[in-house]
């Protein structure tokens, strides 16, 4: 099997140390981004799909059609039923 360029095997030590020197700069960046009270994309995600559904309680029914049309496409484009 070719690897593309660039690529280099999983299967070697070398890779093993690879991926845990990676968890580790992952968990310090996570440790940084809540010790400074930064907010991740988990919680922007969170916070603007609590705000879209506050919105959408007021909205007119036309809009939330829209809303629920535009969701569903969106889904169904990226595979999903």
């Amino acid at each position: 099997m070719t690897r593309p360029p660039g690529a280099r095997p999983t299967g070697t030590r070398q890779a093993a140390i690879r991926r845990r020197q990676q968890r580790e700069r992952q968990q310090a960046y996570r440790d940084e981004m809540r010790e400074m009270r930064r907010p991740d994309r988990d919680d922007v995600a969170r916070v603007w799909l609590w705000r879209s559904i506050r919105m959408a309680k007021k909205a007119k029914q036309e809009h939330r059609d829209w809303m629920y049309e535009t969701i569903l496409e969106t889904l169904a484009g990226q595979g999903f039923d």
